[in-house]
């Protein structure tokens, strides 16, 4: 049996577990012994021990957290610490988790160590249904270093390749698929009643303008209202002190709403595990939705998801979906927003009967993505 260990991982948010624990579920299908490295180990394992083999990330424990500067002196204790992980060293395949983080924002010098040591002990490596970029020069040159060492990159969108093209990854080094949460099967559970989840975030990379998308999330809520919804803020990142809390943020928000207005809003601030989360869902009829992974776990499960843009990969995805009139950008002209919300709105009930085709065929594909990444990797 082949040992795969998913690395990168970070469950703690439930779009990170949408689409890191879909992958370990596929894997764990086709035979093979898979483990998943985690960041943020103590607080992942409290949370999902009884549920998946979870083993800490590299150059996670406490020790190493206390020294000065830890953050640049990772990546030069990965070779070292790679010896000593048993998990590591038994893994056939190393494969970097799905998301969105090769970019610029948030760094990806461990990632690249990791990548780069497993390949000289002889491991498979991959890097699955991955966005990449916005990339400064720096980090262009440092990802057509790492892809000599990965034997396939799955970018999961279009912009995505293009940055890979541009920088001069030899094409028969990536491929593109579609988002790694679409392994997750369709399941219609949809509310009748008139109740909106809306999931917010803080951003402010790129020169973004936090009040202004504060002041649209506000006017969608009070337009909301006074429609005959009630609104909860509910977000896949919530509910953990030692992790962010989009809640903190809603709050913000519903303390400058009007009076009237909060009696029909509730800010959510649990934690839920990711089961859990997909469950809840069942109480909504319409998600607004910052974190993309809390539009895809809504339409996965037939819920109409409004997009907001803050990166490039929400509105990648929503035309991919051909659901590009519902995606709006995070800074968007806020009579521009109220005219998406309005036609989304008013749209819902076809992109509900969209969806219950649309999510089938995208549980299809990622499937047969899935296929092929282990063809190609001749696991």
């Amino acid at each position: 049996m082949k040992n795969v260990l998913i690395t990168n991982a970070v469950p703690s948010n439930n779009g990170d577990a949408a689409l890191v624990f879909s992958l370990y579920d596929s894997l764990k299908r086709k035979g093979f012994n898979v483990s998943i490295a985690c960041q943020h180990y103590r607080l992942v394992k409290a949370i999902y021990e009884n549920d998946y083999p979870i083993v800490s990330e590299l150059a996670e424990g406490k020790l190493i957290k206390k020294v000065p500067y830890n953050k640049y002196l990772k990546p030069f204790l990965v070779p070292f610490l790679f010896l000593f992980n048993k998990s590591f060293r038994k893994a056939d395949l190393v494969v970097s988790a799905p998301g969105g983080y090769m970019n610029s924002y948030y760094g990806f010098d461990k990632v690249l160590a990791t990548l780069f040591i497993a390949k000289l002990f002889g491991k498979k490596t991959a890097i699955y249904a991955q966005s990449f970029g916005p990339l400064n020069y720096r980090d262009s040159k440092r990802l057509l270093f790492l892809s000599k060492y990965v034997d396939i990159l799955m970018a999961r969108d279009v912009f995505s390749t293009d940055v890979l093209r541009s920088i001069k990854i030899p094409s028969e080094k990536f491929k593109l698929v579609e988002d790694g949460a679409f392994l997750i099967p369709y399941k219609s559970v949809r509310s009748k009643e008139k109740k909106v989840a809306v999931s917010v975030r803080s951003w402010k990379h790129d020169g973004r303008d936090e009040n202004h998308y504060v002041f649209m999330i506000k006017s969608f809520v009070e337009y909301l209202v006074s429609n005959g919804y009630s609104v909860e803020f509910l977000s896949t990142c919530q509910g953990l002190k030692e992790y962010r809390d989009d809640s903190l943020v809603a709050q913000e928000i519903f303390n400058q709403l009007e009076p009237s207005t909060k009696n029909s809003v509730v800010v959510n601030k649990n934690f839920y595990k990711l089961n859990d989360f997909l469950e809840y869902l069942s109480n909504f009829k319409l998600v607004i939705g910052t974190r993309l992974h809390m539009c895809i776990t809504s339409m996965l499960r037939g819920i109409p998801s409004l997009n907001i843009s803050y990166e490039v990969k929400g509105r990648e995805v929503y035309n991919y979906l051909g659901l590009e009139d519902y995606t709006i950008d995070y800074n968007a002209d806020v009579d521009t927003g109220m005219e998406a919300l309005v036609k989304f709105i008013k749209d819902q009930e076809l992109i509900a009967d969209k969806l219950a085709i649309l999510m089938p065929e995208q549980n299809r594909k990622a499937n047969v993505f899935f296929e092929a990444f282990l063809r190609d990797l001749k696991v």
